[in-house]
């Protein structure tokens, strides 16, 4: 049988991975919360311009949902699926 040999401070690059989960775990609860406030439906990404400019708590959900969206891309590209 093979054994698997890993650096000494691999539990570094463990850390990190795993940490993504919990970062993204924080973003969905937040934006969870204002979707839940602007009474945004599923399967709606965003809110419409026109539901923004009326509503704050839409706007807010809008923005929102941009930083989880943009974290989630960056760690597509960083671990390249």
């Amino acid at each position: 049988m093979a054994a698997i040999t890993l650096p000494n401070d691999y539990q570094y690059v463990l850390l990190a991975a795993t940490s993504t989960f919990f970062v993204n775990s924080f973003h969905g609860l937040l934006t969870g919360r204002k979707r839940k406030a602007a009474a945004i439906k599923y399967p709606i990404t965003y809110a419409t311009t026109e539901q923004a400019d009326k509503d704050p708590k839409a706007y807010a959900f809008n923005c929102g949902m941009h930083n989880p969206q943009i974290a989630f891309e960056q760690d597509l590209e960083q671990y390249d699926l």
